[in-house]
């Protein structure tokens, strides 16, 4: 996980006193409380974005959001520029290069986290997960178009011990049972991680309710009236609390093209998807180009909003343009939704204790929802003491 997790109970978040927390400027972090006694789930925002972009040119905004998200450029860039289409009364289509960078940069960045940053047991899955890394065509070639031809040989000897179409055949049949049962047989460190992190995270529950656009014109209405508030200064938080309330939250367990096929609703089937969706990537032909789902929509007189399926989830941007300039500009990324303090996470995290084991279990579960920032722990039953 890219995020960095530490259990300070005695450390304010939100300022007076120092942290080992170095908060990004504009992503600002998260800060955790299991034990159910205030709110579960803090965000630290120190900027304003809307206010960093007001008055750019709108053909500025796209290579603006790919330099500030730089981590994710390519998908912020490319959301971009469909908002602004849309606010200038036309829904444009996204091209093929533009979603074969995206469908490239998605999987080269499920493959950073599965070999990078999941936990291995062993040092020999560690020297495993390096050798994989060093001859990864997504990572190793520049050739994108060559590099995901390349990818599906590379999963079947370096990551799944078996073709993809096969994998994901015995996973549509035998669910989250035959995943575990893979976990055991097979010598891969994917495999090592995964049923190293099964006991634990399996039984911490989540429920998933996809967050879902692309089709659903209330939908997109709903969430531009939400976005579009005249309160320039209100929270993201307070703009999406209603629709985060029924439950919806984002990840690769919640594309559009998947139609609930498998159930994604504890904190090891949430990691497992990453999995599950370098795997779709990476099939040959239509069905593994036109997997990630992208979309927009005029949703007032100059106003558009648009949508792209990336690493985290669905990344949403709505903008206003006044002499096609940028009057409004949010941006709202998966984090937004799966670390909302009303959200289902937040209730989750609320149910744990209030000590180290529930601060074990709340790392697991932000681990599984993959914050785009950094996350500290506060133990609220060890502040009680203090």
């Amino acid at each position: 996980m890219s995020a960095v997790l530490h259990a300070e109970p005695q450390c304010n978040p939100l300022g007076g006193g120092a942290t080992t927390v170095d908060w990004d400027r504009l992503a600002g972090g998260l800060v955790l409380s299991p034990g159910g006694a205030g709110q579960s789930i803090t965000r630290h925002r120190p900027l304003r974005l809307n206010r960093l972009l007001h008055g750019q040119a709108a053909d500025q905004l796209p290579g603006l959001l790919a330099a500030i998200f730089a981590l994710c450029g390519h998908a912020h860039r490319h959301t971009a520029r469909l908002a602004i289409a849309a606010a200038r009364g036309f829904k444009a289509t996204p091209g093929a290069q533009d979603m074969m960078a995206l469908r490239a940069q998605t999987a080269r960045e499920h493959v950073r986290r599965i070999l990078m940053e999941w936990p291995l047991p062993a040092a020999a899955d560690r020297a495993a997960a390096a050798k994989a890394l060093s001859s990864c065509p997504l990572l190793c070639e520049s050739d994108m178009a060559a590099s995901l031809q390349h990818l599906p040989r590379w999963l079947e000897r370096y990551v799944l011990a078996m073709p993809p179409q096969e994998w994901l055949r015995e996973l549509g049949k035998g669910g989250e049972r035959w995943l575990a049962l893979w976990c055991e047989q097979t010598l891969t460190p994917a495999a090592a991680a995964l049923g190293a992190a099964r006991e634990h995270s399996q039984r911490l529950v989540v429920p998933a309710i996809p967050l879902r656009l692309h089709g659903n014109t209330a939908m997109q209405q709903k969430l531009a009236s939400a976005l579009a508030s005249h309160d320039a200064d209100a929270d993201i938080e307070s703009r999406i609390a209603l629709l985060v309330n029924k439950g919806r939250d984002t990840g690769p367990w919640a594309r559009e093209r998947d139609g609930d096929r498998i159930r994604y609703d504890n904190a090891w089937m949430r990691m497992a998807s990453r999995l599950d969706d370098l795997v779709r990537l990476s099939l040959p032909g239509a069905e593994g180009a036109a997997w990630l789902c992208s979309g927009s929509a005029v949703t007032g007189p100059a106003e558009g909003l648009a949508w792209t399926e990336m690493a985290r989830g669905l990344l949403v941007h709505w903008v206003r343009l006044q002499d096609d300039r940028v009057a409004q500009c949010q941006v709202l990324a998966p984090t937004d939704w799966n670390f909302h303090p009303e959200g289902p996470l937040a209730a989750a995290v609320a149910s744990l204790p209030g000590d180290y084991t529930g601060a074990e279990d709340a790392r697991l579960m932000a681990a599984a929802f993959d914050p785009c920032v950094p996350v500290r722990l506060q133990l609220q039953e060890v502040l009680s003491h203090a």
